[in-house]
């Protein structure tokens, strides 16, 4: 077993295409790039966070927040928007 060296080209490749997409204001294509990219690479703290960022719903929202979170209790984006994201999602419920 060889030690995890970071995301693969593959992962990296979507990331660069899902940004990409969101610089030309394509959030549905960012949201598939993103997701395709996480069941790629489930441990790739970046695409989650930017996930959280296009997510459909305040929910989607607060769960890829929580999967940052979970990777990096230190994220201080993270935890800043994990706070905002879960009013939300409540007024929305």
């Amino acid at each position: 077993m060889s030690a995890r060296t970071g995301p693969s080209t593959a992962t990296l490749g979507l990331i660069r295409e899902a940004m990409a997409a969101a610089r030309a204001n394509d959030k549905p294509r960012t949201r598939k790039l993103l997701l395709d990219a996480v069941r790629l690479d489930p441990g790739n703290e970046t695409a989650w966070q930017w996930l959280a960022g296009v997510a459909e719903t305040p929910l989607e929202a607060t769960a890829a927040l929580d999967r940052v979170l979970a990777l990096n209790p230190n994220n201080e984006k993270a935890k800043a928007a994990v706070r905002t994201t879960r009013l939300q999602a409540g007024v929305a419920a």
